[in-house]
């Protein structure tokens, strides 16, 4: 069987168990790119390292890299299972590369303004819902009016569509809330976000555009959004409990990349330095 044969037969016999099939799609295209053509059994250690190698010296991230890798080794482990090729799996020899933490990239104020005064009037809504809301893109397009609910101030990200599986609740302010309220209201099964009849399948142009004409480097993409609902959130005082609901994450290491933008975070350690409570002395004995 060929690797592309492989990847098609993996996405259609195991789809129901995929948490985030749009993203493994993504992972197979680029993979397939290399690999496609090729038997699945031939593809060893050597081959998969020689085209890191290569995609290194080009310039992906290691931490994309690392992703490929780790499509890579779910596919062998299948495809060995299903008696497709023999095992081992060729990838467990490889060692992931170590990623460091990176900057998060978030927008100052001054900066979602010119972008979303820049934006073609679809796009608008989608940036504030974006900023507001903390939403990834694949689930700001797929609200329906049925998600939102303007009067208890909340929306409703359904598991079907968010990354990790699960129904998550963000409150709406009260600038998010004119703005919606301001919209032609659609049924609740009718998507929020679409152009003309349609539901608005990619922004992908439009936010470029958009960024360009706002005077934004290419380090601003639309999951710089996320980032910056994030850090505007914690620099206005919301804990990291809330703030790790709000953006679904299920290990809170995630969340707390942004804990360093909070003066009070930090400065509320103070009271737990110093010796244990219980071995202080009384008062009266202390000088």
């Amino acid at each position: 069987m060929l690797f592309a044969a492989a990847t098609a037969e993996f996405l259609i016999r195991r789809r129901i168990y995929i948490r985030d099939p749009r993203t493994l799609k993504s992972q197979f295209r680029v993979l397939g790119l290399a690999f496609g053509p090729i038997v699945l059994s031939s593809i060893d250690s050597s081959m998969i390292e020689a085209w890191m190698a290569r995609r290194l010296d080009q310039g992906t991230s290691r931490s994309t890299l690392n992703r490929n890798r780790a499509a890579l080794s779910v596919l062998f482990e299948w495809a060995i299972a299903e008696g497709l090729r023999p095992g081992p799996n060729p990838v467990r020899s490889i060692p992931p590369f170590r990623e460091g933490p990176g900057r998060t990239r978030y927008l100052t104020p001054d900066e979602a303004q010119r972008l979303w005064l820049a934006a073609a009037a679809h796009l608008k809504p989608i940036i504030q819902i974006a900023l507001h809301t903390g939403g990834r893109l694949s689930e700001i397009l797929a609200l329906r009016w049925g998600d939102l609910d303007l009067d208890g101030r909340l929306v409703t990200y359904r598991r079907e569509v968010t990354k990790g599986g699960k129904t998550r609740h963000v409150p709406i302010n009260d600038s998010l809330a004119a703005s919606l309220a301001a919209l032609r209201r659609g049924r609740p099964d009718q998507f929020l976000c679409h152009w003309g009849e349609e539901p608005i399948r990619s922004v992908k142009t439009a936010f470029s555009t958009a960024r360009r004409k706002a005077g934004l480097g290419p380090d601003v993409t639309f999951h710089t959004l996320r980032h910056t609902f994030a850090s505007w959130a914690i620099q206005n005082g919301l804990d990291l409990g809330r703030l790790q609901k709000y953006l679904g994450h299920s290990d809170v290491s995630l969340t707390q990349r942004y804990s360093h933008l909070s003066r009070e975070f930090l400065a509320d350690g103070a009271r737990f330095i110093g010796p244990p409570a219980r071995a202080k002395a009384p008062e009266s004995e202390q000088t």
